[in-house]
Parts: C-alpha cells; structure tokens; sequence
C-alpha cells in the first residue's frame, strides 16, 4: 500500500480511537454574514447598542449591558459599573456556591439544602426560578449578608470594599460583576456541575429567548416589581450564547419602554454583531495565511524559463500575478540566449576569415573543397556551442503543463479520482476514493476531500522535460481541528451522561456503552460542524512535473502529500 494510503488508514483508525473529529466543512453563521454589514461594519460596540436603543427611544439611565467573547477576548461595557436590580440572575452565583461543594467532593448530590435535595433544589432555583427554594438557600448560608459574603468571589467584589448597593436586599449587581460571574461558570465548568444544563432549559420562550435565536442560549433571566413603585419594571437578563466564538452577555432594565422586544433585540443584535467579526476574523487570518504562503513561495528555487499562463483556474480563478522567481528565471534565460548569439557570431566569424585567409594564401587545394570545409568546420563548431540549447529545443513538447495542474486539481474537488490520478507521475493512488468502516470515520474523510480549493501563483516555468508550477492549496487543517477535539468529545460525554442512572450508561466491566460513547462522538461531531472556516489553512508549493510518453505528470513529494492530508502527514515522511 502506498505511504499516503497509509497515513489515511491510520487518521481513520484514531479518528475512533481518540476521539471524532467534525464530519463535515459545514457552511458555519459566521461565513454567511455580510462582510459589509451597515450595522455594524466600521462601527464599535457601543454604536451598535446605541444604535438599537435609538430605536427603541431608551434612555442612557434605563439600561447597564456587558459583553465578552470568550475566544478572542473582546470585552464592552454601558455603564458597566453602575448598581442595578438584577432580579433572579442572583441565582446563578447562589448555585455556583453549593455546586463548588458538589464538585469538590464535600456534598453529595441527594444533600438536602432547605429540606430538599441539592440535585432538585438547583433544577428548581435554575429553571423554575423558584424565589421561595433560593431563600432556603441563602438563609442556610447564614443569612443574606452571609450569602452575599459567600458569593463575591464568583462576582470579582471585595467585600472589604463592597459599597452599599451590594449588600442591598434588592438583589444588585453590576454588569461587570455578571460577566466576571459568567467568565468563572463558562470557563471552569468542572468546577459548577449542572448550572449551565440547567440555563439551557430555562424560560426557553421569552426573555433574551423571545426571538427565536440561530444558536443555543444558556441564560438566567428575573424581574422585579418594588412596592413602592409598582409603575417601575426592572428585567434582567444574563447569558452563555454558544454562537462560533461563544460570548457572554448580559442586560439590565430599568423602567424602559417594551423591556421584553429591547432585549430579544439586544440577543440577536449581540449573535449578529459576534458572527460579522468572526467572519471579518476569518478573512483577515485567510489573508494573512495566503500571504504567508506567497512570502515562502517567493524564496523558493528559481528556474530558467516560463510558459505562458492559462486565463483561469478552478472555479475561474484568475492566476496570480508573476512571482519575482519567475521574472528572475525570465532574465537567466535572456542572459543565457544573448550569450548563445555571442558565441555562434564569433564561430561564424571565424570561419569566414578561415576561408579569407586560405584563398589569400593561395594554398595549393581546390577552393571549391576548402570553402566546403571551412564551412563544414564551422557549423561543426556552432552544433558544439549550441548543443545544449539545440538539445532543449528538441525536446521540449509542445503541451503546457499548467494545465496538468489545473486538470488535476479540478478532477480533486469534482472527487473523480480516476481521473485526478491519471495526471500524477509516481502514484496509481492516494486513497482519498476508498471507504471508511465507520459512520465517524467516513464523516472525517468526506470532510478532507471536501475541502481542496487552490489557486495558481505566478507562471509555469519549465526547462526540457521538466517544469514547475506554484500555487496556493487550501484544505481541512486537521491540526488545528485535533486541538479543540478533545474538549467537544468531553462536553458531549458531560451532557449525554447528565442525569442518566448508571445501569444506562455502563456495562458489567463498568464500561461505556459503544451506544452512549457513539451518541457522545456524534454530538462532538454536532458541535464542530459549524466550525469550518477554523479548520482550514493555505499551502504554498512549488509542484514539480516531468513529460513522459506523451504527457506532463505532477511528481508527489512530501510537502504535496502534507497538504492532502491537511497537515496529518508530515513533510519529512512522518504521521503527524
């Protein structure tokens, strides 16, 4: 079996082994947003918001807003620091209290807190928002100071210089402080078993969830009416929205007009504003790799002649303009045709002085024989000095073998790799037409093959039988897949496990079920899906091509090879 073949077997091997990887290069949010949206093109965070308060007539004190991006690090802020009612979203940190001592071992689950068990106690204060649960709560954490006490850390206060708003009985919270409360449950989510489940089936029809939203929302909404102001409305809202890069929001209200529309708005307007940027993100890294890719091509070996080059590519792609190796082998070629005149003149110009001299001589041979033979000598001496020049004209075939390039890589992304194989000079087969003996495994494979796109950069040079072409190759980049693997594949073992009796999910050997560990691989499968444009990198390669019975052949080596198999097979021979 050939290398290449090799290294495929084995991806589809680990593919199981380890874990899934995504099945298929799904067209992700991120790249169908408009990269000149007017909401948001040129235009910072706080002008998107305001924009949507314009429109709702909302005044600067009616609202407090946070924002995060928990990929790239992007943190906004209205009013950020500023008090306000927040409402049932207390009841987040409350259970981040009790579920620390689940996680660490010091509660059990089937623990009563406030005469009834932790497990049903979270569901209720969580998903219920149960007002009279969550009071049993924080009364056995001592009482409410004690409870505000108990959750400050979770919020980023210092109690030595908590201001009065935080210990008032209204439940107040900054937006700073919810978002520092969000950043602890997302990212140490070992740490807080159950919360964010349970955020997932809260109130899933109104709220931020009014709207039905593109992605899963994990949130914590409450309201508060005081009583001695029944006309004032505060509604709250904070949450984990699992959008390609997952941010966390959260909105405050107070006495505004249509409080329930403005904050569906704000969601959708928070997922659209997050999509745009990540898809600006993907460009610029887009760019960034092609550029790269051309930097490396540009140092790359130099040859001495160029063809012309085919008006289009794959898909009608233009070619890219001549790179400098190019231009330089075009000045090589120049100089070394100038000298070949140089050299032949002065042959000719010799034997005609030969024969001058001769007849001047009057040596005593016929002058019709001399004449012929200093003729003869002298195109004796031109066949010398021309004859690797003569030898290159001779065999240079008229065939251009771009087209071999774009013929080959055109049958690539068509998949007929009957075709794409019948244009490569060392391999009868690469693999890539075989079958995988696993559902997954077959969803990895389909993902690779789809997703060859290239491009040609500069001219084909060639000197006699061989020629050499340069483009930009882009694919799946399995490595940059394999680090954010292992965490999908533990999420979806978290969440399909939840809540589950054990006798669902072990066999007699205490092991997995193959039915719970393949429905954990294809909800990791899920999740990565709409992650496409993150796993894909361009290649800069200079193809070699040999002419052999007729035709232009592409030779396989290792950096080709590399990039088939989407950074999997490394360029020096080994699996990656």
């Amino acid at each position: 079996m050939r290398v290449f073949q090799k290294w495929l077997c084995l991806i589809l091997c680990l593919a199981l082994a380890l874990s899934v990887a995504p099945a298929a290069l799904a067209e992700s949010a991120a790249e169908t947003a408009s990269a000149d949206d007017v909401r948001f093109a040129g235009k910072t965070w706080e002008e998107v918001l305001r924009g949507l308060m314009d429109e709702y007539g909302t005044f600067d004190e009616g609202i407090t807003a946070g924002y995060y991006n928990t990929v790239t690090g992007e943190e906004h802020y209205f009013r950020g620091d500023v008090y306000m009612v927040s409402g049932s979203m207390y009841k987040v940190p409350l259970n981040m209290y009790y579920a620390e001592k689940i996680a660490s071992g010091e509660m059990q689950w089937t623990d009563t807190v406030g005469g009834i068990d932790y497990r049903r106690a979270q569901e209720w204060t969580i998903v219920n928002s149960n007002n009279d649960m969550a009071a049993s709560m924080w009364k056995a954490m001592g009482g409410y100071r004690e409870f505000r006490e108990g959750i400050a850390k979770y919020m980023g206060v210092d109690i030595a210089t908590a201001p009065d708003p935080y210990f008032d009985g209204r439940a107040q919270f900054t937006a700073e402080q919810m978002i520092f409360c969000l950043k602890e449950l997302y990212f140490h989510q070992d740490k807080y078993p159950g919360i964010i489940e349970n955020m997932l089936k809260a109130e899933r029809s109104n709220y931020f969830l009014r709207n039905a939203q593109s992605v899963e929302v994990a949130h914590k909404y409450g309201w508060f009416i005081p009583s001695e102001n029944q006309s004032m409305l505060y509604m709250d809202d904070c949450a984990i929205v699992y959008t390609e890069d997952p941010i966390l929001i959260v909105l405050n209200t107070a006495g505004i007009h249509n409080p329930y529309a403005f904050m569906a708005d704000f969601c959708t307007l928070m997922i659209d504003y997050t999509e745009y940027h990540t898809a600006q993100r993907y460009i610029q890294a887009a760019a960034e790799q092609e550029a790269a890719a051309i930097a490396a091509l540009n140092g790359d070996r130099v040859e001495p002649a160029a063809t012309d080059a085919p008006a289009t590519g794959l898909s009608g792609t233009e070619p890219a303009p001549a790179a400098p190796s190019t231009a330089m082998a075009n000045k090589k070629t120049g100089d070394a045709g100038s000298m070949t005149l140089l050299l032949s003149g002065a042959v000719l110009a010799a034997a005609v002085l030969l024969c001058l001299l001769l007849m001047r001589l009057r040596v005593r041979w016929k002058r019709g024989w001399a004449t012929a033979a200093a003729v003869l000598t002298a195109a004796a001496l031109l066949l010398a000095v021309n004859a690797p020049s003569l030898k290159s004209m001779a065999a240079a075939p008229k065939e251009n073998p771009q087209e071999t390039v774009i013929n080959f890589f055109d049958a690539l992304s068509r998949q007929d790799y009957r075709e794409a194989y019948s244009y490569l000079d060392n391999y009868s087969s690469l693999g890539l037409e075989n079958t995988a003996n696993t559902v997954q495994a077959q969803l990895l494979y389909d993902a690779l093959r789809g997703s060859y796109s290239y491009s040609l950069y500069g001219s084909c040079t060639r000197e006699g039988l061989t020629a050499h072409q340069q483009i930009l190759l882009r694919s799946l980049d399995l490595k940059a897949l394999s680090a954010d693997l292992k965490g999908a594949v533990n999420r979806a073992m978290e969440n399909e496990t939840q809540g589950k009796r054990e006798s669902e999910l072990v066999d007699e050997n205490g092991d997995y079920l193959s039915t719970v560990t393949g429905a954990a691989y294809s909800a990791a499968i899920e999740s990565l899906l709409n992650t496409g444009e993150r796993y894909t990198a361009t290649s800069g390669l200079e193809l070699e091509l040999r002419y052999e019975n007729g035709a232009w052949r592409i030779v396989v080596d290792q950096k080709l090879l590399a990039a088939l198999s989407g950074g999997a097979y490394g360029e020096g021979g080994e699996t990656a």
